[in-house]
């Protein structure tokens, strides 16, 4: 029986990360075969490093998306989507006027919940692109300002700072949308 509190060290997460690099390699290779040499309508597929990124990222973090959203619609009443189709409307409709407006505060943990982390990330735009200076994050931006030959520590404590209110008013915006606590914030 496998261990379910299983603590993984930042190597194996970036060998996992590693890992899902080299599948979007081969996806890489299967775009340039099938495109005739990765040129189709003006797009160069042989370069994507951007759509690498955004598909690592989305693997990454749409757990800490659908976690928040799973706890609010579990706890939801169910005799109420049942009542709005008693009464007439579809299931879309009943998605729409019905469950999306009462699962609000999930979807608004999840915005808060992946959107920073995903604009802060440095390690996964690194290792996807290899380092190229032209794909860069936010974490990235502040990482430099302080790695730079002449180090700016003044633009990078300002970087960090806006990165610390932003932060702050997420959660308080967070905070007052879901005052009584209900998903995972």
């Amino acid at each position: 029986m496998a261990d379910k509190n299983v603590k993984m060290t930042s190597d194996e997460v970036l060998d996992y990360i590693r890992e899902n690099v080299k599948e979007f390699d081969k996806l890489e290779i299967s775009y340039n075969r099938v495109f005739a040499g990765g040129d189709v309508l003006g797009l160069d597929f042989s370069e994507y490093k951007a759509f690498k990124i955004i598909a690592v990222m989305t693997i990454v973090y749409l757990p800490f998306m659908i976690f928040p959203i799973y706890t609010v619609l579990e706890k939801m009443d169910k005799s109420v989507n049942e009542a709005s189709r008693d009464l007439g409307a579809g299931a879309i409709k009943t998605f729409f006027k019905v469950t999306v407006p009462m699962s609000s505060k999930g979807i608004y943990s999840g915005i808060m919940m992946v959107f920073l982390p995903a604009a802060m990330s440095f390690t996964i735009p690194k290792i996807v692109t290899k380092e190229d200076p032209n794909y860069a994050m936010v974490g990235q931006l502040i990482e430099r300002q302080f790695k730079n030959y002449t180090t700016f520590y003044n633009i990078g404590s300002i970087w960090s700072l806006v990165i610390i209110i932003l932060v702050l008013g997420s959660l308080y915006i967070v905070s007052r949308v879901d005052e009584e606590g209900e998903t995972l914030l």
